[in-house]
């Protein structure tokens, strides 16, 4: 059985669950989600939700110092480099290692 990747009205809406209720999300518009959701094109519910988690803690390392760190766009578009960097990493090619047997 195969199941598509979510379109990008799909993806708002995963975007919205997985943030929902979570206080670090209270500064992100519906057009932040928008955005965020358009430039994931082909991830599927569960990177988003794993993007949504990586967004959190880089807002979370660069505002811990302050008393209530806010999600933003920003947030998701350095997760989304660091989720799509290591993702072609862990799709490159390997190379066979050669041991000798005697």
């Amino acid at each position: 059985v195969s199941v598509p990747m979510p379109n990008a009205d799909q993806r708002v809406r995963i975007l919205s669950i997985c943030l929902h209720g979570e206080p670090m999300a209270i500064g992100l518009s519906e057009s932040d989600i928008r955005e965020i959701a358009t430039r994931t094109e082909g991830l599927s519910g569960s990177d988003l939700n794993e993007l949504c988690r990586e967004a959190a803690f880089c807002c979370y390392r660069l505002e811990k110092s302050r008393d209530s760190p806010r999600l933003r766009r920003e947030h998701f578009f350095t997760a989304l480099r660091k989720f799509l960097s290591n993702r072609v990493a862990t799709q490159a090619p390997r190379r066979e290692l050669q041991l000798p047997l005697d």
